[in-house]
């Protein structure tokens, strides 16, 4: 026998390295609209914001000139608005223009009286804010200062307006008759009054207190020498509305306050 060929080992191929797995990318389409739905939420968001801004900014001179002229107002109603807050400016503009009102100067001033009161300006403790009165605010108000039905009812029977300036002008006190005090306090907001937002009961202020005022508001002479030697009922319309601080010149505010109580 002839000896056996040894058996030759065929090489062996080299393994491939294995490949790892990956994951399956994300188509881009959907990516894309993903960014767009993102950017879209913050344009919007800032919209939002750009708006709620400008509605809080006080207006500028332009736009007050063209809400006066536009609407012909009188010129005492005019300076009353010109000299008012910023804020109170803004929010007589975002209620529209006055072409409906019978009176539109007339009209102006309940506005910015009403913005005014609503801002905390005058005093009573109603606890009534910007918005209008409940009807638990109602109620309660009713309630605390002892209004029989008749009364009641005219009072919820009246308009928003009418309602937020009687329960910011504060309860009715001690009065002896409570329902003719409530009577003549809504004839004097649906007139437009100035003497609309002054408590019932409230005292002629002192000599103090016309004195105090002036100090606190740091007013020029010629208008605390107006206020000195206004009648007392005057006094007290001027001082019931709050102080004068946040108005852009309170000298000139104080003026179209003391004109609007004398009205």
């Amino acid at each position: 026998r002839s000896p056996e060929k040894p058996r030759s080992r065929s090489p062996e191929k080299p393994r491939s390295p294995r490949k790892s797995r990956s994951r399956t990318p994300r188509k881009a389409g959907a990516s894309r609209s993903a960014e767009r739905r993102r950017s879209g939420d913050k344009g919007r968001d800032r919209s939002r914001s750009k708006e709620k801004d400008k509605d809080d900014a006080a207006p500028s001179k332009d736009e007050l000139e063209d809400f006066i002229k536009t609407n012909g107002v009188d010129e005492r109603a005019a300076a009353d608005l010109r000299e008012s807050a910023g804020s109170v400016q803004r929010a007589v503009l975002n209620r529209g223009d006055l072409s409906t009102a019978r009176n539109p100067s007339a009209a102006l001033l309940v506005r910015i009286r009403d913005a005014r009161v609503g801002g905390g300006a005058s005093s009573g403790g109603s606890g009534i804010g910007v918005g209008l009165p409940t009807s638990a605010d109602i109620d309660g108000y009713i309630k605390r200062n002892r209004l029989d039905r008749k009364a009641g009812e005219k009072l919820r029977s009246a308009s928003p307006t009418i309602k937020r300036l009687v329960l910011a002008s504060g309860d009715l006190g001690s009065v002896p008759d409570p329902t003719a005090a409530l009577e003549q306090r809504m004839a004097q907001a649906k007139a437009g009054g100035a003497a609309a937002a002054v408590p019932v009961g409230m005292s002629m202020p002192s000599n103090q207190d016309v004195e105090d005022f002036i100090k606190t508001n740091e007013v020029d002479d010629s208008s605390a020498g107006q206020l000195r030697t206004s009648e007392p009922h005057v006094q007290r319309i001027v001082i019931s509305r709050g102080d004068l601080r946040s108005a852009r010149n309170p000298s000139s505010a104080l003026l179209a306050r003391i004109r609007d109580a004398k009205a």
